[in-house]
């Protein structure tokens, strides 16, 4: 019976710790992981860096069309995951032979391309003339008798 009064308070002590510490766990006391009580104030928490990016136009013939960002930006310098659109116009009796970002072909859709802003880009295109060449061809006249007949071009050669 010694023995028993003896480890009823050992155990009683033990229960009623282990339940401290489960009840402390489950709560929170407003102490940080390192189990200091300063709390963090909104103002002292670390802002993340935004990150820009720059857009280049690649030179192109401006008599041919022109290339626009739009919005424009102090520099071409554009925040990581701005939507820039770029506009790709032709001037009349050009098209648009070829648009590529970073040097990758891309598709336009009525002239227009939507760009998400992720690292420096480099936005190209080129035009073509939609007049049809015109082609020059020499007719040369064999000798002939005019006694037989004559031969006559029309129009002359300029």
């Amino acid at each position: 019976m010694k023995k028993t009064r003896r480890l009823l308070p050992v155990l009683l002590a033990a229960a009623m710790l282990s339940g401290v510490a489960a009840f402390g766990a489950a709560c929170d006391f407003g102490l940080n992981d390192d189990g200091s009580g300063k709390q963090e104030q909104p103002g002292n928490q670390e802002q993340p860096q935004t990150k820009y990016f720059t857009v280049t136009v690649a030179e192109y013939d401006d008599e041919q069309g022109t290339v626009t960002l739009s919005p424009t930006a102090e520099n071409n310098s554009y925040a990581e995951n701005s939507k820039v659109t770029v506009t790709v116009t032709p001037k009349t009796g050009f098209e648009v032979d070829s648009f590529t970002v970073n040097g990758t072909e891309e598709e336009l859709t009525e002239g227009v391309y939507e760009l998400t802003v992720t690292a420096n880009t480099t936005v190209a295109a080129t035009f073509k003339s939609v007049q049809p060449q015109t082609k020059y061809f020499t007719v040369t006249v064999a000798e002939y008798d005019d006694e037989q007949g004559t031969v006559t071009l029309s129009p002359t050669a300029e």
